[in-house]
């Protein structure tokens, strides 16, 4: 992902992200950040439009989703300065302890890309496709 197509790929998401479905956002939001982040380019709109309509989104999305917000948002904290999305962080970590997920679960599982991660619900563990 280069950095000018992915500046351009930022501005039209943020321009279509009003007309989203829920469908769209609850997949989407994550997937971004988490692409982002994993290309290490810090898109401040995105990451603004993101954390806004994330904030009242966080209980419909999926494991993968918080997590991968949670280690996206924190990989990204020293561009954001400390306090730029502490809020939303703060959010994202309570999402992740009522859905009674460890620290190093949440990590790992954030860190995946999407799709390499199934879940094992009944017993709150992680099966990673190798």
């Amino acid at each position: 992902l280069k950095a000018d197509f992915a500046g351009e790929l930022a501005q039209e998401a943020v321009r279509q992200a009003p007309e989203w479905d829920a469908k769209m956002t609850n997949l989407g939001l994550p997937e971004l950040a988490w692409a982002f982040a994993a290309a290490d380019i810090y898109e401040v709109e995105l990451m603004s439009m993101i954390s806004e309509k994330g904030s009242s989104r966080l209980n419909m999305l999926n494991d993968w989703g918080v997590c991968s917000l949670s280690v996206s948002y924190r990989k990204f904290e020293p561009q954001s300065g400390k306090h730029h999305f502490q809020r939303f962080q703060t959010l994202l970590q309570t999402e992740i302890s009522r859905r009674k997920i460890c620290q190093k679960d949440a990590n790992e599982l954030g860190e995946k890309p999407p799709g390499q991660v199934t879940y094992l619900k009944r017993k709150n563990a992680l099966d990673v496709k190798k």
